[in-house]
């Protein structure tokens, strides 16, 4: 591929991560529903059952695992891991992110090549397939292992070791200055990123983009800081 396409390409990709990136946060705000009412989004699914996002309400798209279950996702869903083990199908023409939220802890290591997460910070092991992304949560050390996709990750409340693999990979920082982070070059397209703010480390293996409030960062520039385009 040359590179005026892959820029245009990897451009596109960060339009995407951006538009995914509130539409999840927002849902993100609403975890702690209940699930009554119109405002929920959030699904808590039953141990071993087999859930069909599509057939839930449109409202609905976050769904905690029960423990046992089959899970597939319709286009635009999130998988919350819970304790037990769940097998995740996301949709095969959409968008579907695992998110890891504050119940979560311990080292959890999400590998793209294999479809696992083992564990799944709740002492299970999920397998999945047709994952795009990942979202993290505060109180785990995170390693993901990317494959040859386009994957989105959200990173910046926990310490993380990311290998983004060989697709057009993006790392967002949600509502996050750039100012608020050191940038290392460790080597080759290795970088480190500390959090000056809560004091988080994300290490970052062929990331080819940093999404934050203020600016995206071409990596392959990092020692000059060359923009992609401003936010603001």
């Amino acid at each position: 591929m040359c590179q005026d396409a892959q820029s245009i390409k990897l451009g596109y990709l960060i339009l995407i991560t951006i538009l995914k990136s509130l539409f999840i946060h927002i849902n993100m705000a609403n975890i702690a529903s209940t699930g009554s009412g119109n405002q929920s989004i959030t699904y808590y699914a039953l141990p071993n059952k087999t859930i069909d996002g599509s057939s839930l309400s449109s409202n609905i798209q976050d769904i905690v695992g029960g423990g046992g279950d089959v899970i597939n996702l319709a286009s635009g869903q999130q998988y919350f891991p819970n304790v037990g083990n769940d097998t995740v199908n996301g949709s095969s023409n959409g968008w579907n992110y695992i998110s890891l939220w504050d119940g979560a802890t311990g080292n959890i290591t999400i590998d793209f090549t294999k479809g696992v997460m083992s564990p799944n910070g709740f002492g299970g092991v999920d397998t999945f397939t047709n994952i795009t992304g990942v979202n993290d949560g505060g109180g785990i050390n995170l390693n993901i292992i990317g494959n040859n996709k386009n994957l989105s990750f959200t990173l910046g409340n926990s310490n993380a070791t990311v290998n983004g693999g060989t697709g057009l990979d993006t790392v967002a920082f949600y509502g996050q200055k750039s100012s608020n982070f050191k940038i290392s070059i460790l080597s080759g397209n290795s970088y480190s990123i500390a959090n000056t703010q809560n004091g988080t480390v994300d290490n970052l293996t062929n990331i080819p983009a940093l999404i934050f409030s203020d600016e995206i960062i071409d990596t392959s520039s990092l020692s000059s800081q060359k923009n992609i385009f401003l936010l603001s």
